[in-house]
């Protein structure tokens, strides 16, 4: 069963990259972000990451929680929870402290299941339960 976790303030989806659009370009943000489009670069979000199908990213991911629809590659930190849906395609290595893989997605690299404490690129992030 998934745990059911909250931060002090539930972002609401703020950034979002369409379907048809490419963005070039590091992105830090404290929102949700939705990308249905093509995205090269790095995201570092202390919210939510959704990809939809379709969608492709070349870089480097750190998320709260990651829900991959498209295509990323490149390495990836889902904090809390990573699911990889049917559609997802993940190329690159993965460190998080729940995976979820669906039937039928494609999962090509290495996993490093953490708990409590995770440390992307080097920097640490220390989490706090509510």
């Amino acid at each position: 069963m998934s745990k059911q976790r909250t931060t002090d303030r539930e972002p609401k989806l703020t950034t979002h990259i369409t379907k048809g659009s490419r963005t070039e370009g590091n992105i830090k943000t404290s929102d949700n972000v939705r990308i249905d489009g093509e995205f090269i670069g790095n995201l570092e979000i202390t919210g939510k990451l959704v990809t939809g199908e379709g969608s492709y990213i070349r870089g480097n991911v750190s998320a709260i929680d990651i829900i991959i629809g498209g295509k990323i590659e490149g390495d990836i930190t889902g904090v809390w929870s990573t699911t990889i849906q049917t559609s997802g395609v993940l190329k690159g290595d993965l460190t998080t402290e729940e995976l979820i893989i669906e039937s039928g997605a494609t999962f090509d690299g290495s996993c490093s299941m953490v708990s409590g404490e995770v440390k992307p690129d080097k920097k640490e992030l220390v989490l706090q339960q509510a």
